[in-house]
């Protein structure tokens, strides 16, 4: 761990960091962001959980970059399909809501893990919770999306119209 101490490494993490906030504001771009970050975050998140222990037998370190992957993976879907429903909606207002919040987020935690450790704890698995849900919903939702896509290449006016935001109630 000693290595996240380096300032060359604090450099590249802080203009990584200004550059998350400032590209993941921007609609077009933050698709794009999110697959980059998605070769990096998950086995970041696997060396960063195997690091995390000195001196212990393999197999520990072994599930400690396995719980670092598990969280860095999960916390990355949660964040891309949520970004895709949000990038569906009609409204441009909710991916900069989304990227506030996330953002929001991020400062509680490290303040959290900073001055309330087990709490942050507790806080982590609750959270890889609630993504695991919002996961599985948004692409139940995307898979839908999809399917009505398709169903409807034949007559492509007919798509904005069967779409889920777009019907209309009786």
């Amino acid at each position: 761990m000693e290595m996240l101490a380096n300032p060359w490494v604090l450099i590249v993490v802080g203009l990584l960091l200004v550059g998350d906030f400032i590209v993941d504001k921007i609609p077009a771009l933050d698709g794009i962001w999110d697959g980059i970050q998605g070769a990096i975050r998950i086995p970041a998140g696997i060396a960063i959980g195997a690091a995390s222990f000195t001196e212990v037998p393999t197999h520990i370190l072994g599930l400690a970059g396995l719980a670092g992957g598990i969280t860095s993976s999960t916390s990355f879907l949660a964040n891309a399909s949520t970004r895709a429903g949000a990038n569906t909606s009609p409204e441009p207002v909710s991916n900069s809501l989304l990227s506030f919040g996330k953002d929001g987020l991020g400062v509680s935690m490290l303040w959290l893990v900073a001055n309330h450790p087990y709490v942050a704890v507790v806080s982590v698995l609750v959270l890889l919770a609630i993504s695991v849900v919002v996961i599985f919903y948004l692409f139940r939702f995307l898979k839908r999306l999809f399917r009505t896509a398709m169903a409807t290449v034949k007559n492509p006016r007919s798509l904005a119209e069967k779409l889920p935001w777009r019907r209309k109630t009786t």
